[in-house]
């Protein structure tokens, strides 16, 4: 697997006022894979790379898919049509039982066998919709715009999901980093000071730990050992 950066973090205990020492970490990382069992035929992007959310990151071969899917548009259009013959045949019992020359026993036969289609035309249409979804979850796309963290596959490789989902691709979203450090009190905005850039950040504190979000410029990856600097008269006491 090729990583960018190490997501583990030390904390750094200060006082309040003090320039801190904090870890830096991806604030929403999704962990991103496919539901069929397929090789992969194409990967899209590369670690580092910035992406648009619906842009296609990885494929599958999906031709077992496609057939699997036509199958079930075809079993799907033959009980509709039984569907429909067994409504007609069912209507046409019905009207004969209401002139008294069909028995009721007959009648009965008849709207079971109606019935038998509705739920076979039932099933029909679930099928399909299986495996229109298996087709879509072929693919990995971007649920969001962010950066691609990393990428666990290579063209030909097998996925095997019925041995688990494995995750393909990782992707930061919108490429909110989190810097993460203990303080007493903890404040409310920091500047954190990284890559020769200034990012304000707000934080959230819990029990004197705090995690504080900001929009990462380029060059910036969980891992990194960051200063951070307390924006003055701003602290929450856990």
């Amino acid at each position: 697997m090729r990583w960018l950066g190490v997501l583990l973090w030390m904390p750094f205990l200060v006082q309040a006022g003090e320039a801190m020492t904090g870890r830096l970490e991806w604030a929403d990382l999704r962990r991103l894979s496919v539901l069929a069992s397929a090789p992969v035929t194409r990967i899209n992007v590369h670690p580092g790379q910035r992406v648009k959310a619906g842009e296609v990151l990885l494929e599958t071969d999906a031709s077992l898919l496609k057939a699997r899917l036509a199958e079930a548009r075809a079993a799907l259009a033959e009980q509709a049509i039984r569907r429909a013959e067994a409504q007609r045949e069912y209507e046409r019992n019905q009207a004969l039982f209401e002139r008294t020359v069909l028995s009721e026993h007959d009648l009965r036969l008849a709207e079971t066998a109606w019935k038998a289609a509705i739920h076979a035309h039932a099933q029909a249409k679930a099928e399909l919709i299986r495996w229109e979804r298996a087709l879509a979850w072929s693919r990995i796309t971007a649920p969001a715009d962010g950066r691609i963290v990393a990428v666990d596959a290579a063209p030909g490789e097998m996925i095997q999901s019925a041995c688990g989902v494995r995750p393909l691709i990782q992707l930061a979203v919108s490429g909110t980093m989190a810097v993460v450090f203990e303080a007493e009190p903890v404040p409310e905005e920091v500047e954190v000071l990284a890559g020769g850039g200034r990012y304000g950040a707000r934080c959230q504190a819990f029990r004197g730990r705090a995690r504080c979000l900001f929009q990462a410029g380029e060059g910036l990856w969980p891992g990194m050992s960051v200063r951070v600097e307390p924006l003055k008269g701003n602290s929450r006491h856990p």
